[in-house]
């Protein structure tokens, strides 16, 4: 019956994506750019096996030995341009890759990620974000929408500054992105993947290592790589997709 409500969830997202795709599709052409998450930064990165000491044990060990290895993370406002002082949603867009490469296009598992729990949620847990600082500890990345693990079934995920890591100091940089190039620059810019809800599901440490001068326009998002086993499925993915390839139709004919 589970299984039954996740497609029928995700047939209904697919829909709504369908009634979306006039509105996306015009707004991404106009911009030149994304929808939303339009302006950020990109990064090299690790994901790392999580470590004993996050008590990963059984499938979760199994999962996060899957993951680990290199990756692209894009970090990002959902509606404002970076370095704006308003209340925003920020996002985690992860590409992970069998070998390291600056290619934004070389992948083979995307993973997509926010400050909000829930549809239901997201006017409360946008004003709880703390939009000044990306690895600020009051800011969890969730999945918001569940996605199929090999091993662990049907589960949400959560990104969040690893735990025992002190609070960094907010007068390192003038904005978000300069504080993370600083945490970066001192190996401290590190979030923890985890199965939402479940702090003793720990599945893998990803640490951003070196900034790329690349504006993420390159990064595609699709929800076919699933490469690690993990697949979207749930309403939000399936209106994710649908709009997200029509968004990128808009901005493929703007040369973007």
């Amino acid at each position: 019956m589970q299984a039954v409500g996740i497609a029928l969830r995700g047939a209904l997202g697919i829909l709504t994506g369908l009634a979306l795709c006039p509105v996306v599709f015009l707004w991404s052409l106009i911009k030149g750019a994304r929808a939303v998450h339009g302006d950020g930064v990109v990064y090299r990165a690790e994901l790392r096996a999580a470590p004993d000491d996050a008590a990963a044990t059984g499938a979760a060990a199994a999962v996060g030995a899957r993951l680990h290895g290199p990756a692209i993370a894009r970090l990002s406002g959902a509606f404002h341009r970076e370095g704006s002082p308003e209340h925003d949603v920020l996002g985690l867009a992860l590409r992970l890759q069998r070998d390291a490469s600056d290619e934004l296009t070389v992948g083979d598992q995307d993973l997509l990620l926010g400050t909000f729990e829930s549809f239901r949620t997201a006017g409360r847990d946008q004003a709880a974000t703390d939009e000044t600082d990306y690895l600020a500890s009051a800011n969890l990345y969730h999945s918001v929408s569940p996605w199929r693990v090999d091993g662990l079934g049907v589960v949400k995920l959560r990104a969040r500054p690893r735990p025992g890591d002190a609070t960094p100091d907010p007068a390192r940089g003038a904005s978000r992105a300069e504080r993370l190039a600083a945490d970066v620059a001192d190996g401290r810019a590190v979030l923890r993947l985890e199965v939402d809800g479940d702090g003793s599901a720990a599945l893998a440490d990803l640490h951003l290592v070196a900034p790329l001068a690349s504006d993420g326009r390159a990064l595609r998002i699709s929800l076919g790589r699933s490469g690690r086993g993990i697949r979207a499925v749930g309403y939000r993915n399936g209106i994710r997709r649908v709009v997200y390839p029509v968004s990128q139709l808009a901005r493929r004919l703007r040369g973007r």
